[in-house]
């Protein structure tokens, strides 16, 4: 059995027993209260609340631990007792017990998804995607059965202005995603979209040979394709993995910019879910792939070929043009380093026939913080969230003791920062912020000041790398990091500020009853109707008797199910 089939194994069971497990304890709260609380929750008053005040009793709060084999305490600590977490607990007069713990990964996942199936919950935990389910499903999950407390008033009387302010920047889109009924279940995280950008990137010393001006549009990618591969009658044009959509080496940004969304579930005009993998708008995308291949532009033999398999054609000089996201600095380009110290790498963003560039995340928020139903004090968590963020935004910068810690441990690679509870939310474009940061000081316009640890960090790096390229100096081996950690943010992040981009999410990520049974089977087919018509094996007609088979195997089924649970957890 695969890895993954190890999971699928036991969150089967819970969802299995998650129904029983609610019905049976369903007037009942949770074992893990905390002695002399009433199970009344924390309601928001007119009366102007200091949401930084400690609690005049000692608080406790339970919460699931992660440990990682990875992290290096000081001898004496642990994830129970480190600085980092009573500085937390100090702040609030709380104490943070584990309900649990568990090595990260699939013993992790598997104790919490039976925790849930249980209904045995901590206080306060975190919803994380994994393998088995999308944190999105779990939260559903936990709202369906009224496992949850309503989080509105807390959040209204207590969250930060700066966590508001991160929520308003997106239109609170994150809230919406985490509301059900008008009820605000969960504390969503922000995904930071400006790291998810398809980039584009590309052989720029190929490219000043050539003369040949950055690509910007679609056909651009097809003029930058013919002339990379005339270099050599081996050469691709355009590296392309099997899976197509998702990862390194995809084609998103192809299907995206011709407003075609192969995996997502988009709205129609009516506001009714439907699947884009079998919208007329696919078409195009698959035409244009269908013409590259012809033209010998993409590997012959790309539907065998996953990421780890085009990795060589990189290395070795046959592609230098796929697309990928700004972390590819790392891998897969670091092996055509290794073999070409000479090679530059450059990003660029390709953008629709209107000057926009289409993107797609499968999650508006891939993270929720929530309160088990019944817990004394929801306000907690959302005061955890404003001590996570100010601490990320150097709000205790002052405080001598902490940063005399921080120093320590940086200096003797401690683990830092293992609080036990809540996470960090960010902007949405928090990457390209940092990478704004590092241009501005580039510029003169800024100082150093404005980094914090973590960014100054990485900003050493560039610096290294800028001072070597204004030197003339060849790249070496032991120069090749920071040259990576400066194509990563100068030549990566820095591409998707450049242009006007538009952003489409995926409507559906739960799982509907025939999606159980059939989905698999459903995508197996989807996928292989594709490679026939970029093959050159069907021709385009063949895409109307593909939907139609769609359909009636399942995915006419599918698509009312979906609707129907959409408008069930979308109700206003």
């Amino acid at each position: 059995m695969t890895r993954k089939g190890k999971l699928l194994v036991p969150l089967a069971l819970s969802l299995a027993m998650l129904s029983t497990a609610c019905s049976d304890n369903n007037d009942s709260t949770s074992p893990s209260a905390s002695p002399g609380q009433s199970a009344a929750p924390t309601t928001a008053t007119s009366e102007k609340v200091d949401i930084w005040a400690k609690y005049s009793e000692p608080v406790t709060v339970t919460t699931p631990f992660q440990t990682n084999a990875q992290h290096k305490f000081k001898e004496g600590e642990s994830y129970e007792n480190n600085p980092h977490k009573t500085f937390l607990e100090q702040q609030f007069n709380i104490k943070i017990q584990p309900a649990w713990s568990a090595p990260a990964g699939e013993t992790y996942n598997n104790r919490f998804n039976l925790m849930i199936a249980s209904n045995q919950l901590p206080d306060v935990f975190i919803l994380n995607s994994n393998a088995a389910m999308s944190a999105k499903v779990m939260l559903n999950r936990l709202v369906e059965h009224d496992m949850i407390e309503d989080l509105t008033k807390v959040y209204e009387t207590y969250a930060s202005d700066e966590i508001k302010d991160i929520h308003n920047s997106i239109n609170g889109d994150a809230l919406k995603d985490a509301t059900y009924n008008g009820k605000l279940m969960a504390l969503p995280s922000v995904t930071d979209t400006a790291g998810d950008t398809s980039l584009l990137w590309v052989r720029q010393d190929w490219l000043d040979e050539l003369g040949l001006p950055a690509p910007k549009t679609l056909e651009d990618v097809v003029t930058v394709a013919k002339a990379f591969k005339a270099k050599g009658a081996k050469n691709l044009g355009l590296a392309v993995y099997k899976d197509l959509i998702g990862g390194t080496f995809d084609t998103s940004s192809i299907f995206f910019n011709l407003n075609a969304f192969p995996y997502y579930w988009v709205p129609d005009k009516d506001g009714n879910l439907v699947y884009g993998g079998i919208q007329p708008e696919v078409k195009e995308g698959l035409a244009f792939l269908a013409d590259m291949f012809k033209q010998g532009l993409i590997e012959k033999e790309f539907p065998l070929k996953g990421g780890n398999e085009l990795t060589p054609d990189l290395a070795s000089g046959r592609a230098g043009m796929f697309f990928g996201r700004w972390t590819n600095a790392v891998w897969p380009m670091g092996d055509s380093w290794k073999n070409d110290l000479n090679t530059r790498w450059k990003a660029y963003v390709i953008q629709n026939k209107e000057g926009v560039s289409v993107q797609g995340s499968a999650y508006t928020t891939q993270q929720y913080l929530v309160v088990r139903k019944g817990y004394a004090h929801p306000e907690l968590a959302v005061k955890v969230n404003n001590f996570r963020r100010k601490y990320a935004s150097n709000g205790y910068a002052d405080d001598l003791n902490l940063k005399a810690i921080n120093k320590e441990y940086t200096e003797k690679k401690y683990t830092k920062d293992l609080f036990g509870l809540g996470f960090n939310i960010a902007y949405k474009d928090t990457v390209a912020r940092t990478a704004k940061k590092f241009t501005d000081i580039m510029a003169g316009a800024a100082s150093k000041d404005i980094l914090d640890d973590a960014e100054l960090g990485i900003y050493e790096n560039i610096e290294k790398d800028v001072a070597r390229q204004k030197a003339g100096t060849p790249l070496t081996a032991e120069a090749l990091y920071p040259h990576q950690v400066y194509t990563q943010y100068i030549e990566g992040i820095n591409a998707s500020s450049k242009v006007n981009v538009k952003w489409v999410n995926n409507k559906f990520v739960d799982i509907t009853p025939t999606m159980n049974t059939k989905w698999a089977a459903l995508k197996d087919t989807q996928l292989q109707a594709y490679y026939n018509i970029i093959l050159g094996t069907a021709s385009m007609d063949s895409f109307d008797s593909f939907v139609k088979q769609w359909n009636n195997q399942g995915g006419a089924e599918i698509t009312k199910e979906v609707n129907e649970a959409y408008q069930k957890l979308n109700q206003k």
